[in-house]
């Protein structure tokens, strides 16, 4: 049952991926055609800069979910019921904090930019409609996704995503192309962000209809909050300090710059949100399995999801590295401020920044379901403090490439430490098979990059032809490392494969995750 809910959710992630990375790409080339570079970085910053006030909710999501695990194994109703009404108050209190930490930045913000955006009051405007989005999941939304996903119903959530993003990608589409503000095109978006809210409570109230939410005070306490809080802080601060740096620290245009980072970032968050719906989908699976203390099974069944998982990530990312420089040509075609978006180099340190992301989720997938916080907070902030400092230092003298280099000493940091404690914690003699997986997948997917850049890039004239390197690239570079996996891990891989048929109801029964 877990395999098949951990396949439900993963195919449901990655269509929703698929669909969001289809809206954040074709959205914004139209953006810029339109309203020009200025306004594309404006939004941009200022989605990174109110995604530093959603901060107030750090870690109490995942606290929920993590305190989640063992009631829901049990079915024990009334302990659930307390944990979501406090949860709630909890949820209603950080969103008092966020309209307070909101009013602050409408205040400041368009002072920041008074050389590329002179009307304060569109910018201001501008930033209570992209408040929406953090406002429902404070007000609406965060417990029952907690409660979703902890119950291993993630592809509930995801299946309502996918559908409120293909009717925001329409409905952006139509509404700039009857020549509408920008203001009106983010309204839209934000009031089906409203009745997205609104269904995904729908199907969770239908799905544990023993919920009574309207009891008052349980005094319950999520005990993981304070170092799940660190760890929040410390992935937001790594993840979204390049824009607002770029924002304050570029000394010429600012606006213009923050949206080349944005262009090459949209391709890059797509990326690594289809690598996290891989991750993602194991979690609940592995935390439950820690709660009831099944450590053999939850061992067998990392081992088998790490095999898979590294093949993947090779894979997108040596893509990636190919498909990325011809796609930004071919995007930027046609823009009056082409050439500030073609660079090989931060293609190249994009990449680089998403692969060393990746590389830790397998590992970082077990100290969460483990529950491991407290004892690896501040590692999680020493990750945050390295990409900050060095960004502060070379961001004055190499803009995007400072901000870029910051990001990925950081993240070299942090899957080195993440790999080496979760072999010491949670896989004893783990490391050795993990270094050599990693190794022969990466080689692979080096060779296979180096003849793409050679003979792909030079062809991809057009989006005809693009498309059809990218199914080549993807061809090859799937084959080369399913021979390479097969030759070195035989048994590995035809254990996966029958795995991955029993989920899909084509065998007998499974109950590993």
């Amino acid at each position: 049952m877990r395999t098949k809910l951990a396949v439900r959710n993963l195919v449901t992630g990655i269509a929703l991926q698929i669909i969001t990375a289809v809206y954040g790409i074709l959205i914004p080339r139209f953006f810029i055609a339109l309203y020009g570079s200025a306004v594309n970085g404006l939004v941009s910053s200022l989605t990174q800069f109110i995604s530093y006030l959603s901060l107030v909710e750090a870690g109490l999501g995942t606290a929920v979910m993590i305190e989640l695990y063992r009631p829901l194994a049990e079915d024990r109703r009334d302990e659930i019921n307390a944990m979501m009404c406090d949860a709630g108050r909890m949820y209603r209190k950080a969103g008092y904090a966020f309209l307070l930490l909101l009013s602050l930045l409408v205040l400041i913000y368009p002072s920041l930019v008074t050389g590329e955006m002179e009307d304060a009051a569109f910018v201001r405007t501008l930033i209570l409609i992209l408040s929406v989005n953090p406002l429902v999941d404070f007000f609406l939304l965060g417990k029952y996704r907690a409660l979703l996903m902890a119950a291993h119903r993630v592809y509930l959530f995801n299946i309502v995503q996918a559908l409120g993003n293909t009717v925001v990608t329409l409905l952006s589409l139509l509404l700039m192309y009857g020549r509408h503000s920008v203001l009106e095109v983010k309204l839209a978006a934000a009031l089906v962000c409203v009745f997205r809210g609104l269904l995904v409570m729908g199907l969770a109230r239908k799905h544990f209809p023993f919920l009574k939410l309207e009891r008052k005070d349980f005094g319950h306490r999520f005990r993981k909050r304070g170092p799940v809080l660190l760890h929040q802080i410390s992935g937001i601060l790594c993840l979204n300090t390049d824009m607002a740096l770029l924002t304050i620290l570029t000394p010429v245009s600012p606006l213009m710059t923050v949206s080349v980072y944005s262009v090459y970032d949209l391709v890059a968050y797509a990326v690594q949100s289809a690598v996290n719906s891989f991750s993602d989908s194991a979690l609940a699976g592995f935390g439950q399995m820690w709660a009831a203390g099944e450590t053999e099974a939850l061992r067998k069944s990392f081992h088998s999801y790490e095999f898979l998982y590294d093949i993947f990530i090779v894979w997108i990312y040596t893509c990636m590295a190919v498909l990325l420089y011809p796609f930004i040509r071919l995007y930027t075609e046609g823009l009056a401020d082409r050439e500030m978006y073609l660079s090989w180099t931060y293609a190249f340190l994009f990449v680089s920044a998403g692969l060393l992301r990746a590389i830790r989720n397998p590992a970082n997938t077990l100290i969460n379901a483990a529950g491991h916080y407290e004892e690896t907070k501040w590692r999680s902030v020493t990750e945050a403090a390295i990409n900050i400092l060095l960004s502060l230092l070379l961001i004055p003298r190499l803009g995007i490439v400072g901000a870029l280099i910051g990001t990925v000493c950081a993240y070299l940091y942090r899957a080195a430490d993440v790999i080496g404690y979760s072999s010491t914690h949670f896989l004893s003699h783990a490391l050795p098979v993990t270094l050599r997986r990693l190794l022969r997948n990466l080689a692979a997917g080096a060779l296979v990059c180096w003849a793409g850049i050679r003979t792909v890039v030079p062809l991809c004239s057009g989006w005809i032809s693009w498309i059809a390197m990218a199914a080549g690239t993807a061809l090859a570079a799937g084959l080369a490392l399913l021979a390479v996996n097969w030759m070195a891990e035989r048994e590995e891989t035809r254990a996966l494969i029958r795995k991955l048929r029993r989920s899909l109801g084509k065998g007998g029964r499974n109950t590993a995750a």
